[in-house]
């Protein structure tokens, strides 16, 4: 359950991309309290998952939440398992797997973001930025 709730957040904040989302707009997307919000982004800070930074918002202050390697992703920005919702239940043997990827269906799922980027014709390098 604990495992569940970090990787929906997590995956929140992924989808929000570069310009990331606040803590208090992530109340209306979960069933989660502002205090305990908190406590999971600062979890994700401080395992290097994500960044937050201070924002004055309405009047208030709160963080924006920012994936930590948004800025870094590259070609795998656009992996389909960074938005899926059934990510925080993919794993080998379980309900879903990469095998059985659930976006396959509507053709937006690994194999077809995988021969997409394979038929570019540059392959897709990503650099370490410091």
């Amino acid at each position: 359950m604990k495992r569940d709730i970090y990787s929906q957040l997590f995956n929140l904040v992924v989808t929000a991309g570069r310009q990331g989302i606040s803590q208090r707009g992530l109340l209306g997307s979960t069933s989660l309290k502002s205090n305990q919000i908190s406590k999971i982004a600062i979890r994700l800070e401080k395992s290097g998952l994500i960044a937050r930074e201070r924002s004055l918002e309405d009047g208030r202050w709160t963080f924006l939440l920012k994936a930590a390697n948004a800025m870094n992703l590259g070609p795998y920005e656009s992996n389909p398992c960074m938005r899926c919702q059934f990510e925080d239940r993919c794993e080998p043997g379980g309900i879903v797997t990469p095998q059985r990827c659930a976006l396959e269906v509507h053709q937006q799922g690994l194999s077809d973001w995988v021969l997409r980027d394979y038929k570019r014709e540059k392959p897709l390098m990503v650099t370490p930025t410091p």
